[in-house]
């Protein structure tokens, strides 16, 4: 085979994210880690949410194609919301990024900014999703199989929907994506581990706080 005839075989096996607008949520208390500001936290000499963002645009997702939720403006050139009045959780976030994601956006993706390896996965729930194309949303189960909404794809017209069955997101649990909704399940394989207090993240790398 030629090396141009390769070259086109592998462009044709890349997953196409051009209507994918992905959702960083990076707006909690971050009580667990006594108040610190997680997004912040530098891991190995990176802050956490640029640990996001640099496997995201690894993947040929540019900036305008980015929605950071936080109360802070953590990334230049990429769009920032927040949820109203702020704190609301992790499912209220995921609600006011839907005001500010381009109409040429089809399908979301959530992410968490204390998964750091979590964008690895958007490939797999991608691909998932465009296999089920009947379903409202690819979304990853653990190795103990639960599910994890802030680690899915969705198509954005069914997150939509099923927020507004839920109807007030304030405070509620992002889990609550997962009754109003026809899922499928993809695994994980622990690229989807959150860290919520210092000794985790310790334990993963060298950790610098704000």
């Amino acid at each position: 085979m030629s090396k141009a005839a390769e070259q086109k075989i592998l462009a044709d096996d890349s997953p196409n994210f051009d209507d994918l607008t992905v959702v960083i949520l990076a707006g909690g208390r971050s009580e667990r880690m006594g108040g610190i500001d997680k997004s912040t936290i530098r891991l190995n000499g990176t802050r956490l949410i640029d640990h996001q963002l640099a496997g995201v645009q690894s993947l040929g997702i540019g900036k305008k194609s980015i929605v950071i939720v936080s109360t802070k403006h953590l990334a230049a050139g990429i769009t920032h919301t927040a949820e109203k009045p702020a704190y609301g959780g992790p499912l209220a976030g995921i609600a006011s990024s839907l005001s500010v994601i381009p109409d040429s956006a089809k399908r979301v993706a959530i992410f968490s900014v204390d998964a750091p390896d979590s964008w690895q996965l958007l490939p797999d729930l991608a691909a998932a999703l465009e296999r089920n194309a009947e379903r409202d949303a690819a979304i990853i189960k653990d190795d103990a199989g639960i599910e994890n909404p802030l680690c899915s794809v969705w198509l954005s017209d069914s997150l939509r929907a099923s927020l507004a069955e839920i109807g007030d997101t304030h405070n509620k649990p992002a889990r609550a994506l997962v009754r109003h909704s026809d899922w499928v399940a993809v695994d994980g394989a622990g690229l989807e581990v959150d860290y919520d207090s210092l000794a985790e993240l310790q334990a993963r790398g060298a950790v610098e706080l704000p």
